[in-house]
């Protein structure tokens, strides 16, 4: 399935490849957005995705004609216990927690503590987190560096927030500009609607109706949320270019070899 998804006050559209899983949310192609210089990403290289548990054997041979070889997992050992991806032949996974000492469990949303934590727009502090927390997105960085990888994907457990920030950051690197990167990281919400029906039921009779509000707004794609990732970037460093090397030590010729290999002309 091709869908086309105007940008919101840039007047443009992105060719936006969101590939038919049945069982997979949000598994689409980062490939057709356009850089700053004119270039655009290449299509078939670098996919994002939710996890791969609820994978149905027609997903599993779609996904066998991507030829993906690399796997980044950005959830913890708990969540992935829970529902872990299937395995693949030729396909190496790789597991690094996108937030430092994550302890977050599956269960966890029935909790006392965590029913008192909610708040409104309360992701804003693990956004921050992310943008802090170099591990996984340098490893990203590498993988997708390294000659052997030719197609990678990145996911999380819905693939919004984590993968959201790890998408920003490589399209970051290609050079495309910030609303572009927002367009992207919003098609979430149109693309995660059975995954936020299948949470809200496990909790909609547990909750307040303040509680049920707060925790919805967690489970959204929020423009404000990655702005205040943006924002940390930008007030601990002059420029994009200053961030990707003193985080991912993505020099100018390692982005340069980044972009030879993911962008088009």
């Amino acid at each position: 399935m091709e869908l086309l998804f105007e940008s919101a006050g840039a007047g443009r559209q992105a060719d936006v490849h969101v590939l038919p899983f049945e069982g997979v949310e949000n598994f689409r192609d980062l490939g057709g957005c356009q850089t700053r210089d004119g270039r655009r990403v290449r299509h078939g290289l670098l996919y994002r995705s939710s996890a791969l548990f609820r994978m149905t054997p027609a997903d599993r041979r779609l996904f066998e004609t991507l030829h993906i070889g690399y796997i980044l997992d950005y959830r913890n050992a708990a969540e992935v216990a829970h529902e872990p991806n299937p395995s693949f032949s030729a396909t190496v996974q790789e597991r690094i927690s996108a937030v430092a000492q994550d302890e977050f469990s599956c269960d966890v949303y029935l909790t006392q503590s965590y029913r008192e934590s909610l708040r409104p727009n309360g992701l804003a502090d693990y956004y921050r987190a992310l943008a802090e927390n170099a591990a996984a997105y340098s490893r990203l960085l590498a993988a997708c560096l390294d000659t052997r990888n030719r197609a990678i994907l990145q996911h999380c457990a819905a693939g919004k927030d984590r993968t959201g920030v790890g998408a920003a950051i490589l399209y970051m690197a290609l050079g495309v500009p910030r609303d572009a990167i927002m367009e992207d990281y919003l098609l979430s919400n149109l693309l995660l609607r059975r995954y936020i029906h299948r949470q809200l039921a496990q909790v909609a009779a547990h909750y307040t109706g303040e509680e049920l509000r707060y925790f919805t707004d967690t489970l959204l794609a929020k423009e404000e949320y990655l702005q205040t990732f943006f924002d940390s970037v930008d007030a601990r460093f002059p420029a994009e270019q200053a961030f990707l090397e003193a985080q991912f030590g993505m020099t100018p010729a390692r982005i340069q070899r980044l972009r030879n290999k993911y962008l088009e002309g």
